[in-house]
């Protein structure tokens, strides 16, 4: 359900975001990286996922970033 969102989403698209973030962990950043990754808007915007119940930021070649509930990193 996901991928075909952003499909619809990037096909209506004529400006980019910096950041496309998703409601969803690191299984929903792989799938839908690779799916962009063999599109024509690769590299247009960076790609982001926010796992909500670990408070973690899944991101694209680069370690997670734990959230503390306090505000602090």
């Amino acid at each position: 359900m996901m991928r075909e969102v952003v499909e619809r989403w990037m096909k209506h698209q004529t400006e980019w975001p910096d950041l496309l973030l998703l409601d969803g962990g690191k299984t929903h950043l792989d799938m839908i990286t690779k799916m962009i990754d063999k599109s024509q808007f690769s590299g247009k915007f960076a790609v982001a996922a926010l796992a909500k119940r670990e408070e973690t930021i899944y991101r694209v070649d680069r370690d997670p970033l734990i959230l503390d509930r306090r505000g602090e990193y």
